[in-house]
């Protein structure tokens, strides 16, 4: 196990992991009521927290709150016009951070007040904030939280990275959408196309800037589970000039994906972007006290985009269905053109029973491996490093399993409340500490006002408050 430094942590923090909050996500255009009324339930609920922690510690130590990616959505927040940009960029990514602080200033103050009264803030780069990966926008973000704060110095107590946050002896913790290949870039810390520095297309931003923009009320972000009935039936039920319009909208989404697959071929391309990709490593494995090597082989346990492969791409986007429909189409029109009328018959029957029998094999094994489950990922870092709990988000599923070989996979689940997984399974968030018997790790819930363990009403111990940061109003139970 490689027993580096960790990367810029002070072990004596309490370690606090939320994810998924995706602020901006009502800013999407066409976005409805419920979205909006979700972000803003995500964004008071985090800002209540974010003071809870600041005013209460668990056994005298500061806290070390980690925002495990998509705390900033900026795959559908619009630019001035209300529109999304074609390509995120690294501009258009600090128009966009700009956009939701102002937006959700609340949340973003209480964050500065958290880290003013002595606590460290970690933010990590998600999916749907992938452009954070950037040093200048990792930076613009940092930056903008600072100048919040009520005190000087803060600024050296938030840390914008790229990646993972590892504290030897207790955990490792990255978003996880590398192990998603929906959502995986090929080159994780070079995600941008060389030549116009725009992050390079996945299924995760395709469908969410040409079918949840056009079509809100498509389930854009699950892809993965379309089935080729399911998407005709939604697609016939908006009468003709709707169905039009889906399928318009669904030819640009196939269109930027096939653009995608494009770069993935070009040996110019991919050769660049290895390059800027190594060239990042390095110097994250430098300002990170975590080997090089290290840092190679939990990158080589991504899974690779579903873009890099033709037939995963044809599969995933139904074209392969598409295309035993027309080509039995056209067979049974040569049968009928060419024989006699109960040949026809017959051949007819034979062709829609074989192309039943190859839709229903292609169902089968459609993209049956686009997610590497994580707890698996989880057992392979482990083997990787000292560290007992590996903390992953993206799924928006909280979960704390055992491993066979030790220690634990957790999963801190959503901040935000959308319609899945609903107000219930909101809120959720890991609590790790360092005691005289060992590490402990804690899955949690906000709800009521206080931390309690996921799945109980038992609440959180906490000792004594600490000396509050300017104004605050009183405490609620913890």
């Amino acid at each position: 196990m490689n027993r580096s430094p960790d990367n810029g942590t002070d072990s004596g923090c309490n370690v606090v992991v939320v994810s998924d909050v995706h602020l901006g996500e009502d800013l999407l255009p066409g976005a409805s009521g419920r979205a909006a009324r979700d972000v803003a339930l995500a964004e008071n609920a985090l800002a209540d927290f974010a003071r809870h922690l600041t005013r209460a510690r668990m056994d005298g130590r500061p806290w070390r709150l980690v925002v495990n990616g998509d705390m900033i959505d900026l795959m559908v927040v619009p630019d001035r016009r209300g529109e999304l940009p074609i390509a995120r960029t690294s501009s258009v990514a600090k128009e966009r951070i700009d956009h939701v602080i102002a937006r959700h200033r609340g949340v973003f103050e209480a964050l500065a007040r958290f880290v003013a009264a002595g606590n460290r803030l970690d933010i990590l780069a998600g999916n749907h904030d992938i452009e954070l990966v950037w040093p200048e926008v990792a930076a613009h973000l940092a930056a903008k939280i600072a100048e919040l704060a009520p005190r000087a110095g803060s600024a050296d107590r938030i840390a914008v990275r790229p990646w993972f946050v590892y504290e030897p002896g207790l955990c490792w913790i990255e978003h996880g959408q590398q192990y998603d290949a929906t959502c995986s870039q090929e080159m994780h810390l070079a995600p941008e196309d060389p030549r116009s520095g725009a992050v390079v297309d996945n299924i995760d931003y395709a469908s969410i800037r040409h079918l949840g923009a056009d079509l809100p009320d498509l389930d854009s972000r699950a892809t993965e589970a379309w089935s080729f009935g399911g998407f005709l039936t939604f697609a016939a039920s908006r009468g003709v000039g709707g169905f039009l319009r889906v399928f318009a909208s669904y030819g640009k989404f196939v269109r930027a994906l096939f653009h995608a697959r494009g770069l993935h071929k070009s040996v110019r391309v991919r050769n660049a972007r290895t390059r800027m990709h190594e060239d990042r490593l390095e110097r994250l494995a430098e300002t990170s006290n975590v080997s090089a090597g290290l840092l190679r082989d939990v990158d080589a346990l991504k899974r690779p985009p579903v873009t890099m492969s033709t037939r995963r791409l044809m599969g995933l986007l139904m074209l392969d269905r598409a295309l035993v429909c027309v080509a039995s189409a056209l067979a049974a029109l040569v049968a009928w053109t060419m024989l006699p009328a109960v040949w026809a018959v017959m051949a007819s029957v034979l062709i829609v029973l074989a192309a039943w029998g190859a839709g229903t094999q292609l169902a089968k094994v459609r993209n049956p491996d686009n997610i590497l489950p994580l707890r698996l990922a989880a057992q392979r870092i482990r083997a990787r490093v000292d560290a007992p709990f590996v903390v992953f988000g993206h799924t928006h599923e909280p979960v704390h399993e055992a491993l066979p070989t030790g220690g634990a996979y957790v999963n801190s689940g959503t901040w935000l409340p959308a319609i899945r997984p609903g107000l219930r399974r909101a809120f959720t968030h890991v609590v790790m500490r360092r005691t005289p018997t060992g590490p402990v790790c804690e899955l949690r819930q906000w709800r009521d006002g206080a931390s309690r363990r996921y799945g109980s009403d038992e609440v959180t111990p906490v000792p004594a408050p600490v000396a509050p940061v300017g104004p605050v109003t009183p405490s609620r139970a913890a």
